[in-house]
């Protein structure tokens, strides 16, 4: 009887170990998941924010054939899910606005020749490209202050940035 016991205690002892790691091993997965695409998404930012600054420091507009290259947005689409449950919602829905403004800056570039913008239209324009850089740069350097692993040290589902 006291050898079934012993047993048994080996069979609880064990499940909980196995348990134990298993949900250990998923949080670092989850973790080096957001670390990545937070990263990505960073990257992509910070891209559009030089080559923003790049176009108002420009006399004047030169068309792009091929936007994606000058300004990709393929980070934000694939990593996404990613950060969405960890961000919360002022960050998110930000990021959203922004991604969103630079997908209308892409369709101005591709549908907009040289021809079509005027020195009085492509200053005004130049002026709109400098706050979008300070808006990238703004949600770029929130993203970075976001902290996941310390969240779930505090028990807590989301990571909270500071407003």
């Amino acid at each position: 009887m006291g050898e079934a016991i012993f047993g048994l205690i080996g069979v609880i002892v064990g499940g909980l170990i196995t348990a134990g790691t298993q949900l250990w091993n998923e949080r670092l997965r989850n973790r080096n998941e957001f670390q990545r695409a937070k990263r990505l998404i960073e990257s992509e930012l910070l891209n559009a924010e030089y080559f923003m600054d790049t176009l108002v420091k420009t006399a004047e507009f030169a068309p792009y054939p091929n936007v994606d290259d000058v300004l990709p947005t393929s980070a934000w689409r694939e990593y996404a899910p990613a950060v969405v449950s960890s961000l919360d919602d002022k960050l998110w829905k930000r990021l959203v606005m922004t991604y969103g403004n630079l997908e209308h800056v892409k369709a101005m570039m591709t549908s907009n020749t040289p021809d079509m913008l005027t020195p009085d239209k492509w200053v005004d324009l130049r002026g709109g490209l400098a706050g979008q850089a300070q808006w990238l740069k703004r949600n770029r350097e929130e993203l970075a202050s976001v902290a996941l692993p310390s969240a779930w040290r505090k028990g807590k589902a989301m990571a909270r940035t500071e407003p």
